[in-house]
């Protein structure tokens, strides 16, 4: 996830945008932010996600995950997945919850304080009706690091052993013309310990109004020097004489495949593979310049450019394994053990389609070095998650640790380019029911040992003053403590 004054906190499945996971509430598209990820590093730049800080998390009960390409069933922005937050479906009991943490980390020990604080209130309407009230208030100090439309779906087979299901989509837009969209997934178990899975599908995504419609000027430092860059839209002057076309729909072919083994009844292992091609891919242009650029956008006070355009195919793959346990601890208690592995890769497969003005008459690509290797290596090659929770009567303890493989952060020119090394983040966390089912407190720790990333090389952290790389996976603010009070009434 990421957080920042031009990102928002989103979902991201399959190692590809944002944009390409569609978040439904209770099954119903969510809408999307206003808000382009302008300055977001590799795959989510250019996004516009949906703001997951709106959604109370007192209102949960739980999320859904279907990471196989879903366009033909939900329709557009579904190339990754599906993402589905289910509300809490009955009326809840009056609680209220407090949370209070802050940054305690070398040189830095007490920053970066927050205070979270969360009510909710469910009454019954006629016999079964309900009106369910959510509220959460953040306050946060700042760090201190200077120095859905109707499917249609067939499903056929016994469950038990063979099930096949079907989906087939069709769309017309008034701006996009019409679009066509089929998925075909097939689950076979042979045993009850056994499970085989498998799907096809095509998909699309239509740019979304933001990236159609979204102008802003802002200063960017590039090589430690300001500028005033403009992102213009596709329906501007400036987009016109650079000779960008209007943006079109995205297209996809996705095809996935796995299986699940439980050898016995506390231990299941799963192996997913996945292979996701999109074609005219939506991307957002890297900082155009030049003299003739400037001249261009001189009037309205910018110096350089930022355009959307369908500039590049992608081909996405990777292999997802996870491994768990779960087994009795002496009389009461229960211990969970959990693995996941991932490996996931970007690949251009196709070459950049700069604007014939841009390439003949100001000498830029709209898809540069830079922005290339963004998308194919500026995400860890590897991450590894381990998890052990115990459960015993009131008390519960988690531990969480995370393993983020080798990041590159590119630039233009090649020997600008810089590796961020792998990297481990602890999290722990542990809660006592103070009242039974009345108070409940906890205690935990993120980043429990402190650890930061590479630091930025001199060439690109502007005098000191951006010490820690946007591209870090681990975030840069160090250890964060916290207690949290949660009374039900």
């Amino acid at each position: 996830m990421a957080d920042g004054m031009d990102a928002l906190r989103s979902f991201t499945l399959r190692g590809l945008s944002p944009d390409h996971t569609l978040v439904l509430i209770n099954g119903k598209r969510r809408h999307k932010s206003a808000l382009i990820n302008r300055l977001g590093s590799g795959i989510q730049k250019g996004s516009s996600p949906v703001d997951m800080n709106a959604i109370p998390a007192s209102a949960v009960k739980q999320m859904e995950v279907l990471r196989d390409g879903a366009a033909a069933q939900y329709g557009s922005d579904a190339i990754a997945g599906v993402v589905n937050i289910e509300l809490r479906d009955e009326p809840v009991p009056f609680s209220v919850g407090y949370k209070v943490g802050n940054h305690a980390t070398d040189d830095f020990s007490n920053d970066g304080t927050t205070h979270d604080i969360n009510a909710a209130y469910g009454f019954s309407v006629g016999d079964e009706g309900y009106i369910n009230l959510f509220g959460e208030m953040r306050m946060r100090e700042p760090t201190n690091r200077a120095g859905a439309d109707p499917r249609d779906q067939v499903e056929e087979g016994d469950a038990d052993e063979v099930l096949v299901n079907a989906a087939g989509r069709f769309e017309s837009y008034s701006d996009f013309g019409e679009t066509l969209t089929g998925k075909l997934a097939l689950r076979y178990q042979p045993q009850e310990e056994l499970i085989f899975r498998g799907a096809v599908s095509t998909g699309f995504r239509a740019p979304n109004l933001a990236q159609r419609y979204f102008s802003k000027i802002s200063t960017t430092f590039i090589d430690n020097v300001p500028y005033e860059v403009g992102l213009f839209n596709n329906a501007s002057d400036v987009a016109d004489v650079l000779g960008v076309p209007d943006l079109k729909e995205e297209k996809s072919f996705n095809a996935s495949g796995g299986l699940a083994v439980s050898p016995t009844d506390n231990l299941t292992f799963t192996v997913d593979i996945f292979h996701i091609d999109i074609e005219d891919r939506i991307i957002l242009s890297g900082n155009l310049s030049g003299p003739e650029i400037e001249n261009l956008v001189s009037e309205f006070g910018a110096q350089r450019v930022q355009v959307f355009s369908n500039a590049v195919d992608t081909r996405t793959w990777g292999i997802d394994l996870t491994a768990s346990y779960r087994t009795l601890v002496g009389d009461q208690g229960s211990l969970l053990l959990k693995g996941a592995l991932n490996t996931t890769r970007n690949r251009l497969v196709s070459g950049v389609r700069t604007p014939s003005q841009l390439d003949e008459s100001f000498g830029e690509s709209i898809f540069g070095r830079e922005a290339r290797l963004e998308l194919e290596k500026e995400r860890p090659k590897n991450t590894l998650n381990l998890e052990a929770t115990y459960d015993n009567g009131p008390f519960s303890f988690s531990a969480i640790s995370k393993r983020y493989g080798e990041v590159l952060v590119p630039d233009n020119d090649p020997a600008q380019d810089y590796t961020l090394s792998e990297e481990w983040v602890i999290n722990m966390s542990a809660s006592y029911e103070v009242v039974e089912d009345y108070a409940t407190l906890m205690v935990g720790a993120r980043n429990l040992l402190d650890n930061y990333p590479d630091l930025t090389p001199s060439h690109s952290n502007f005098l000191g003053i951006f010490p820690y790389p946007t591209a870090s996976p681990m975030g840069f603010n160090g250890r964060y403590l916290y207690s949290k009070l949660s009374i039900t009434f």
